[in-house]
């Protein structure tokens, strides 16, 4: 699981609320099929609220890995989470 967490626009890290946005492959579509996909709603979840519930769904988390961001090396970008159920 790869997850560029500060590539948002949210700026609050512990916000819950749902964010209107485009989904991740809506610029693959063609011209006239991106112009009429509608938005989708996003959640932006931390870390731990997803380690969390891979513990609550009986998984024993193995291994985790994050490395930095792409664009920006002081900052979270990539997280490995190896696990077994």
């Amino acid at each position: 699981m790869a997850i560029n967490f500060f590539k948002s626009s949210v700026e609050d890290y512990f916000d819950t609320n749902l964010h209107s946005g485009d989904v991740a492959y809506k610029d693959l579509l063609e011209k006239e099929e991106n112009e009429e996909f509608p938005s989708c709603s996003i959640r932006f979840y931390n870390i731990s609220e997803i380690l969390n519930s891979m513990i609550k769904s009986g998984f024993t988390i193995k291994e985790f890995n994050e490395e930095p961001s792409w664009t920006n090396k002081k900052l979270p970008g990539e997280f490995t989470v190896y696990a077994i159920k």
